[in-house]
């Protein structure tokens, strides 16, 4: 999951004891984490339950139960209301047949402010073990 920030500059997401129930049924449970800018953050899973319940939580499709987010110090609702736009890209949601995992990020990159350059972006996909000059349909869908 990417963040896509659509002008807003981000300088801190924080996750205070939430409960959240979100629109798909997933559910995040009491979690507390803290992001600050500038950070590459990526949640992996096997279950994709937490992944989609977080994106849901920062589309605000679904219901805080206990807990507060907040992103550069506002609630997350005021947030969302002021910018109209959601704040997250899923992976999946971005179209890369036929490409190499470079030229995807490359053609990523090209159309957002504040992102990764190309040598962090390379830098990451080397920790995770994936070469950039592999084609995107060559991927394990855990590479994915």
């Amino acid at each position: 999951m990417f963040l896509n920030l659509g002008g807003l500059d981000l300088s801190s997401i924080v996750l205070d004891n939430l409960t959240f129930d979100a629109k798909s049924g997933d559910q995040l449970e009491n979690v507390s984490l803290e992001l600050t800018s500038p950070q590459v953050i990526a949640f992996c899973s096997n279950d994709n339950g937490a992944t989609t319940a977080l994106k849901q939580l920062l589309d605000a499709q679904g219901s805080i139960e206990e807990g507060s987010v907040l992103v550069n110090g506002e609630p997350l609702g005021k947030v969302n209301r002021r910018h109209g736009n959601p704040l997250v890209a899923h992976f999946d949601d971005i179209e890369l047949k036929g490409k190499t995992v470079l030229k995807a990020v490359k053609n990523c990159l090209k159309h957002h402010q504040n992102v990764l350059t190309i040598d962090q972006t390379n830098q990451m996909l080397e920790s995770l073990g994936i070469v950039p000059g592999r084609r995107v349909a060559d991927l394990t869908p855990d590479e994915q």
